[in-house]
């Protein structure tokens, strides 16, 4: 049986009177494309060009998808082929990618990205269109920060497409992030602190939950991050210190943001505390159920509850950017502020690199001062 190339070629004149050879084919779907030149004089030539196209896949021109069809299944714990690259790429102990961040940018690719590009076709999103959707963004109230941080999953995604070979360049790589200016925090002030945590003012405040308190209080004593209180567990917790080896978030334990585990000193106020907690039959301290952690949000309400009964309007408090997380910048500027030294210091808070450091912290004049046995000092009673 005679092969049958899988193209047919024609002669066609052109304007200058030559004759070219042009090739006809079918797509995926089965329907014949319109005629492409070969840009030869001579059939042999012709076919062998045809033929080279073949070898190189290049020949029968693949339906290009919309934005919206290639965005299907990205993301996705268990199926997303990008995710999965990633998971095996890391370990129990140091994770490729955290649910947690997989959630996060599937997130992102729904709110932002996928509204403004599911109507393009892939190979018609240019850089031109990706400027004008930062622009729109940034018209629309979204702060760079978040700007950038969904330009980066863009940025993943159409650099994927390029690697599989479904468009030829990223379009993406040529748009520059935005220009983050730093906040300036007024963190909490350590009078502030010590109203808020005085023993007298825990039913004023705090309502006599005594979990609210504690988990606010070793915040502010030692810098942990919400996640690592939420997870810590009993037998992680030594008295003068914690281990901290977990966080706890939306997707249950997980490693520490960086993946490394850290011993933390616990001052003697906050002991006390942790002590009477300790006493419940629950392997978690900061529970109430017993069966899972306290909610985070209900952590991050119990502090907004106290700064407005102790003063501290909600307005003021957004203006000062006073969050359960600005505790890590308290505890930073407080300890760098009384010359501890940056090397300490990160192996406490557990921050990676000298540049967190400096970000966390939020020096004002009054702060530098000498001050000793800082932990233990901060509260007075």
């Amino acid at each position: 049986m005679r092969y049958k190339e899988p193209f047919t070629l024609y002669p066609r004149k052109i304007s200058s009177g030559k004759t070219v050879w042009y090739y006809r084919t079918y797509d995926e779907y089965g329907v014949r494309t319109t005629g492409k030149s070969t840009g030869e004089t001579n059939k042999t030539r012709a076919r062998l060009y045809c033929l080279d196209l073949l070898k190189k896949d290049q020949l029968i021109s693949k339906k290009m998808s919309f934005f919206s069809e290639y965005a299907e299944g990205w993301f996705e714990w268990d199926t997303c082929s990008y995710v999965k690259t990633r998971r095996v790429r890391g370990t129990e102990k140091h994770p490729g990618i955290k649910k947690s961040y997989a959630a996060d940018l599937k997130n992102r690719l729904k709110r932002d990205i996928l509204p403004s590009f599911q109507q393009y076709k892939l190979d018609k999103i240019t850089p031109r269109i990706i400027e004008n959707w930062v622009i729109k963004k940034r018209d629309d109230g979204l702060a760079p920060k978040n700007i950038n941080n969904s330009l980066s999953v863009l940025r993943i995604m159409m650099e994927e497409a390029h690697k599989n070979k479904i468009i030829p360049s990223n379009p993406a790589e040529l748009v520059q992030p935005l220009l983050v200016e730093r906040k300036v925090r007024r963190v909490i002030t350590l009078d502030e602190i010590r109203e808020l945590f005085a023993k007298e003012n825990m039913e004023k405040l705090w309502k006599n939950n005594i979990y609210y308190y504690t988990a606010n209080l070793l915040a502010a004593s030692t810098g942990m991050r919400q996640g690592e209180i939420r997870g810590l567990l009993k037998n992680h917790y030594f008295g003068d210190y914690a281990l901290v080896e977990f966080s706890y978030g939306q997707f249950g334990f997980t490693t520490t943001k960086t993946n490394e585990r850290r011993n933390v000193p616990i001052p003697k106020r906050t002991q006390i505390y942790i002590d009477m907690l300790c006493t419940q039959p629950w392997d978690y301290i900061f529970t109430m159920k017993g069966t899972v952690p306290i909610g985070s949000s209900k952590l991050t309400e119990s502090l907004y509850s106290a700064l407005e009964l102790m003063g501290i309007t909600e307005a003021e408090r957004k203006e000062r950017y006073i969050t359960f997380h600005g505790w890590r910048h308290f505890f930073n500027t407080y300890c760098r502020s009384n010359n501890i030294a940056d090397s300490k210091l990160q192996s406490v808070t557990g921050h990676k690199t000298q540049e967190m450091v400096e970000n966390y912290t939020n020096f004002e004049l009054s702060d530098v001062k000498e001050i000793t046995e800082l932990q233990n000092s901060m509260f007075v009673d």
